[in-house]
């Protein structure tokens, strides 16, 4: 299964969208941890019913991740931007 990582930028928000559970789920710290994790097992995530429809509904694709497989970064200087956004600085969790 596979579940992509989507910025917004006009809205300011990610988005993970799951086309095979027709749903996505805004992205916190906690769903950004579960999308990087060694076993996302998206087929299990619940998050808000949608449509099916093209990734790029939701803004722009910054990674693809496949249940066993490593996350595709799309626009890695977007994906690093993302990951501090959501997971902050990892200089922050040396204090």
């Amino acid at each position: 299964m596979i579940a992509y990582f989507v910025h917004d930028t006009k809205k300011a928000r990610d988005t993970i969208y799951l086309p095979d559970t027709g749903c996505f789920v805004p992205v916190d710290r906690s769903a950004m941890e579960r999308f990087i994790s060694v076993t996302p097992d998206f087929a299990n995530w619940t998050g808000q019913a949608c449509a099916v429809v093209e990734p790029e509904e939701f803004g722009t694709v910054v990674a693809t991740r496949d249940d066993q497989g490593d996350v595709c970064i799309a626009h890695q200087d977007l994906w690093r931007e993302r990951m501090l956004a959501n997971l902050g600085s990892p200089m922050d969790r040396i204090h």
